[in-house]
């Protein structure tokens, strides 16, 4: 898988979770997830599905979720 594979599935889950709230506002790589508005709920729903999409969790191999700023950051920890 590549960054743009990776991006296109973290944006599909942040748009499925968060469209409610979010409005019509466009997702794209350099979208920090601040501008996103998201809930810590929201934000913990979309690392567990992501979990699931990728079958792989990199917050167990000592990812910090602190250190994410954009969609491409959220995207490149799911590269392996």
């Amino acid at each position: 898988m590549n960054l743009d594979e990776a991006r296109q599935t973290v944006i599909r889950v942040l748009v499925d979770v968060t469209k409610p709230a979010r409005g019509a506002r466009a997702i794209g790589a350099g979208t920090t997830l601040a501008e996103l508005g998201l809930r810590s709920l929201d934000l913990a729903e979309v690392i567990a599905v992501l979990e699931m999409e990728f079958d792989f969790d990199p917050f167990v191999g000592g990812a910090n979720l602190a250190e994410v700023r954009t969609i491409d950051d959220l995207a490149s920890l799911y590269l392996r």
